[in-house]
């Protein structure tokens, strides 16, 4: 009985002792409450570049510039609705009518689950850090940041989307 005791003691103490050093290290994401960035966007076959600025609030407006049939077309998304604009028509929407897949939802989800602290696994990636993350509703995403925190590269393979960043600017 003492021997099964001692067996199941050590065992326990190795597998408790492995959990622990197989754990990546994780750490709060380096975005600030309030950015612009100019992003190209990636979706699929859809390709778009636009332009995009976080506000403390958390909301998050894009104004597309490519492409060419889209171009000034404005979708803000926040907590309470969905905001589009474009040639001068302007529809507000509830949160809902956004589809969880349009670009603009899953850039906002990501981006959300960054501003509500979430635990993200924190990686050396070359010169700069890879932060692999949760959204709310369980979207797996990855945000690539340079060495001094601006977002380089979000990949969110289950909604098949790429956004690269350029032109970073804390606000």
């Amino acid at each position: 009985m003492r021997r099964a005791g001692l067996v199941l003691t050590v065992w326990l103490l190795l597998f408790c002792s492995g959990c622990e050093l197989t754990q990546k290290p994780t750490a709060p994401c380096p975005l600030p409450a309030a950015f612009s960035a100019d992003v190209q966007i990636t979706q699929g076959v859809f390709q778009a570049a636009a332009a995009m600025r976080v506000r403390e609030t958390g909301e998050t407006t894009f104004t597309l510039r490519e492409p060419a049939a889209l171009q000034t077309l404005e979708i803000a998304v926040r907590e309470d609705g969905v905001r589009f604009s474009f040639l001068g028509l302007l529809l507000e929407t509830p949160p809902a009518l956004l589809p969880d897949a349009s670009f603009a939802a899953s850039l906002y989800a990501a981006f959300e689950a960054l501003r509500s602290g979430a635990d993200c696994a924190q990686t050396p990636y070359g010169d700069g850090t890879a932060y692999t993350c949760k959204t709310a509703a369980g979207d797996l995403f990855t945000l690539t940041a340079d060495k001094n925190g601006a977002p380089v590269t979000l990949v969110m393979e289950s909604r098949n989307l790429q956004a690269d960043f350029t032109d970073f600017s804390a606000e």
